[in-house]
């Protein structure tokens, strides 16, 4: 759950730079417009990770933060990468970047496709970010009542269902169900991708392995508009696009609930034992 908070920032703030620079472009140009995207990196963030963000409490001892980290339970990279869990993690990361690229960075395109004017479309796009942070927060708090693997799995399930909602969009109602369904459940991997990462493989080398499952995110991202937009050059429509990253997002819940901790060896995870479950 504190992840979906702490993350919760990344729809709202997109939901509001979405309507703010857009009305700085209409005014006054692109040169504004990424000036003020400018503004909150230089005005908020950098200002608050130096004055209010700490890696360790005050007062104790003088060891520096590697050496902290290096008493934190869980696998070293080499350990990690030699189990199954990491890689149903890869597998799942890249899963969401592939599908989450594929749709989102094409549904403008594909609602005007539908006869929905512009502006109604990126309508759509701030409320399906402001939605997606709320849902953060509430899969967040599934995942520490269920477990993150099974809340993942689940949110990938529901995100695949949201798909063939979005391709019947054409009916309003549709839209609209699309709409809670993603809003609910589209962005939880940012929340629980970290949770189970930390659940499986420990924290002390969370930082090189969630990098690593980072890369295969971004890998996802960038792959997943392309091949999308490839697909509708060649067939015309979005349909079989989108109905391959509903495909997709199945390839992901599956990693999702086959991610569980090693059982080779008994390394203590997150402060307790794991059972040998695999």
């Amino acid at each position: 759950m504190a992840l979906g908070l702490v993350t919760f920032g990344m729809e709202s703030g997109g939901m509001v730079m979405t309507f703010s620079v857009g009305s700085v472009i209409a005014a006054y140009g692109w040169r504004a417009g990424y000036l003020v995207v400018a503004v909150p990196a230089f005005l908020l963030v950098i200002p608050l990770l130096l004055l209010v963000v700490r890696t360790r409490p005050a007062n104790t001892s003088p060891e520096s933060v590697a050496a902290q980290e290096a008493r934190l339970p869980g696998y070293e990279v080499g350990e990690a990468l030699r189990t199954r869990a990491f890689w149903m993690l890869a597998i799942a990361e890249l899963s969401f970047g592939l599908a989450a690229g594929g749709t989102f960075h094409h549904l403008v395109a594909f609602l005007e496709g539908l006869h929905y004017s512009l502006r109604a479309a990126s309508l759509v796009v701030s409320i399906v970010l402001g939605m997606a942070a709320i849902g953060k927060v509430a899969m967040g708090a599934l995942g520490d009542r269920i477990g993150g693997k099974n809340a993942l799995g689940i949110g990938f399930a529901m995100i695949a269902v949201s798909v063939l909602l979005l391709l019947n969009a054409a009916q309003p109602a549709m839209l609209m169900l699309w709409l809670i369904i993603v809003g609910i459940a589209g962005a939880s991997p940012v929340a629980l991708g970290p949770l189970l990462t930390a659940e499986t493989l420990g924290l002390k080398r969370f930082g090189t392995l969630f990098g690593w499952l980072g890369f295969a995110l971004t890998f996802g991202l960038f792959i997943g508009p392309q091949f999308v937009g490839w697909v509708t050059d060649v067939t015309g429509s979005y349909t079989t696009g989108y109905e391959l990253c509903g495909l997709i997002c199945l390839v992901g819940s599956a990693a999702s609930f086959l991610c569980v901790a090693p059982q080779s060896t008994a390394v203590p995870i997150l402060g307790e034992v794991r059972p040998q479950t695999s």
